[in-house]
């Protein structure tokens, strides 16, 4: 029967693209992490924070306070410290507990992790950030020595004493709180290890910048006092702004949100942060931030650059964006990537 074949053919290729199109859903949808349960995010918790592994668990009470004390008052009910986000929060509290240096790199990358307790009708959301901050005088004392000789250069507790850390910190939304600290860990990095740290697209102990891209675009924002809001920014002509603002500041220019990201996972990075302090031969701060596994078949991650050069006609923001497909890296500046 011609035409029972037809019917049955039809319904055979409708049935085929169903299963192809259920196909491609589920492997898009696998991406997203399912939520874990109680149990399962202890266990992720513990091994996060490394405690077993030698890390030092810190009171995150302490840091709190800390910090309350760093910012200046709101006038509000609410704390100062609740309108920090996750990254330029893990930034200060290491400023705070390790001292400013001159010269400094930091490298910073967060994870999304969702909870199902039994006793809640929605998953509870938690952010793994990662703060490392490298020590980058002697690798400016040490070039200096090698390009000048020693008798011309000043002596390396000049260029900043500090060892390279690791900080691991566990955050949560809570009511008038962007990220409300849940745990913190520390630990000191060997030489070894700092030696072979990698940040974003270059050595984390290396001088000068290798880590963004060439196709910078710059786009219009509001002045980064409107972009970090919550610290004084009022510093004097020449002097740059603190790692933390500049953290703040690139975050807001990007709208980076982390409770909004597509993907979810203990194992997922959803972003990275780069900061340099005085790292080149010009004195100036740059952060920048690639927010990457974006579920997109050609946009592969979003760069967000923001500079300090220690005036207020320096300060700029500038968008590039990685590709997955052509022969390019990045899209041209006023481009998209095909």
């Amino acid at each position: 029967m011609p035409g029972m074949n037809r019917v049955l053919n039809a319904t055979n290729r409708t049935v085929a693209v169903l299963l192809t199109m259920f196909a491609l859903l589920s492997s898009a949808f696998a991406q997203f992490a399912e939520p874990l349960d109680e149990a399962a995010f202890d266990v992720a918790m513990s091994e996060f924070l490394a405690l077993e592994a030698g890390f030092e668990s810190v009171d995150v009470d302490d840091l709190e306070l800390g910090l309350l004390a760093m910012l200046p008052e709101t006038g509000s009910v609410f704390s100062p410290t609740g309108a920090l986000d996750a990254l330029s929060k893990a930034v200060m509290v290491v400023e705070m507990q390790e001292g400013r240096l001159e010269r400094s790199r930091y490298q910073l990358s967060v994870r999304l992790v969702n909870v199902e307790y039994a006793d809640s009708p929605a998953p509870s959301q938690y952010l793994f950030v990662v703060a490392d901050r490298y020590n980058i005088g002697p690798v400016v004392h040490a070039q200096l020595v090698e390009e000048l000789g020693a008798d011309v250069v000043a002596p390396l507790e000049e260029f900043g004493v500090g060892p390279n850390v690791n900080w691991n910190f566990v955050m949560q939304p809570v009511q008038g709180h962007q990220a409300m600290l849940v745990a913190a860990s520390r630990s000191v990095l060997t030489d070894e290890e700092a030696a072979w740290s990698a940040c974003l697209n270059g050595l984390c102990l290396s001088v000068g910048w290798e880590r963004a891209p060439q196709a910078w675009e710059a786009v219009e924002t509001p002045a980064f006092e409107e972009l970090a809001p919550m610290f004084n920014l009022a510093v004097a002509e020449w002097e740059l702004l603190n790692p933390e603002v500049m953290a703040a500041v690139v975050t807001a220019a990007a709208g980076f949100d982390p409770y909004m990201a597509e993907l979810s996972g203990p194992e997922r990075v959803i972003a990275q942060l780069v900061i340099d302090m005085n790292v080149g031969q010009d004195w100036s701060v740059a952060a920048v931030l690639r927010q990457g596994d974006l579920m997109d078949d050609s946009l592969a991650a979003i760069w967000h650059m923001a500079v300090d050069f220690g005036f207020v006609e320096a300060r700029s923001v500038g968008v590039a964006y990685e590709c997955w497909r052509g022969d390019d890296a990045f899209a041209l500046p006023g481009s998209y990537c095909p």
